[in-house]
């Protein structure tokens, strides 16, 4: 549940500035039980989770208008 939490923290504030502790916050939890949660459940670390989420966002958006071009 924590680990959904903070997902979808990220998920809705991606565009903003996060930080780990931002992350943590969300679910109520240290930054080091934020680091613990998704190492044990998606074997990354939250930052690393937020800049590939990010990384996966920008791609979509290109794609999306590539196809607009088209």
């Amino acid at each position: 549940a924590r680990l959904q939490a903070m997902m979808q923290y990220i998920h809705d504030h991606y565009m903003e500035e996060i930080t780990l502790e931002t992350i943590a916050a969300s679910a109520s939890i240290s930054k080091s039980g934020a680091l613990h949660i998704f190492q044990t459940g998606i074997h990354c670390s939250p930052v690393a989770y937020l800049i590939q989420y990010r990384l996966a966002q920008a791609a979509e958006q290109q794609i999306g208008r590539a196809s607009c071009r088209e």
